[in-house]
């Protein structure tokens, strides 16, 4: 590592995301993602994260807000999805849960009119990229840390 121009060049990371075995991949049309999480987000609090459940027959994606006595939200987008995230299919199932603002930054920060989300468990982090054709835009890559949800 030498540095340049006063500051050290950092070795390449390696492709991550190639080898990253995903429980659930899922294509959606990254503007209809938006709308919808905005549309969740619009009626919870500002910290109050989305659940993202795939449904059984892996072609509808719901978004989900609030819980209990809060204000609830939910919203359905069409996706092309690879696996199943469901808080439903073995009772405690824990499902994804991302801040929404995070999640806007990713998706309005790709060029492309399609994203990919991959997610290998709820508590670890979700990975989005923009999909060109049958491949990823690696021009820009998003990382969103998951939200613990209580109880």
């Amino acid at each position: 590592m030498l540095p340049v121009d006063g500051y050290p060049v950092l070795p390449a990371l390696p492709d991550l995301v190639a080898s990253m075995q995903a429980d659930v991949l899922a294509d959606a049309v990254a503007q209809v993602a938006a709308a919808a999480i905005q549309r969740v987000a619009r009626v919870a609090t500002r910290t109050t994260p989305v659940r993202f459940v795939v449904g059984q027959d892996e072609d509808q994606l719901c978004i989900e807000a609030g819980s209990g006595d809060d204000v609830q939200a939910s919203d359905q987008i069409p996706v092309h999805a690879d696996g199943r995230l469901d808080g439903e299919a073995g009772g405690d199932e824990p499902v994804p849960a991302l801040h929404p603002s995070y999640l806007m930054d990713g998706l309005k920060a790709f060029g492309t009119s399609e994203a990919e989300i991959r997610v290998r468990h709820p508590h670890k982090p979700a990975y989005l990229a923009g999909r060109v054709g049958d491949g990823i835009d690696a021009a820009y890559r998003h990382l969103v840390m998951p939200v613990r949800l209580s109880g």
